[in-house]
């Protein structure tokens, strides 16, 4: 079944970029740790004016040593976007896809 991970998802958005931050609250305080979770499904309604056309989506979280590639699907002006995991706090990153010019 279905994990439930007690958090904190907090969104900031400026111009063409959306940072959506995950913390984990779910602190076990007998042995000092974090039960890790994955995947992780957020869903959120995007904000007024947000296109996620021609975005990168990743996710930047100190447990991966590189981003992740972040899948996601848009219906309804609400995005879901799955992480492979979270395990303390992680950022679902998305922005320009960077291209390249011949300049």
């Amino acid at each position: 079944g279905q994990a439930h991970v007690n958090g904190l998802v907090y969104t900031h958005a400026t111009g063409d970029k959306l940072a959506i931050h995950l913390v984990n609250y779910d602190y076990n305080i007998d042995n000092d740790s974090f039960p890790e979770f994955g995947p992780v499904t957020v869903t959120l309604r995007l904000p007024d004016g947000f296109d996620l056309a021609g975005k990168r989506v990743r996710f930047i979280s100190p447990d991966f040593e590189e981003p992740q590639a972040v899948e996601y699907q848009v219906a309804d002006r609400r995005a879901t976007f799955t992480i492979p995991r979270l395990y303390i706090y992680g950022i679902i990153a998305v922005e320009r896809a960077a291209t390249t010019s011949g300049s």
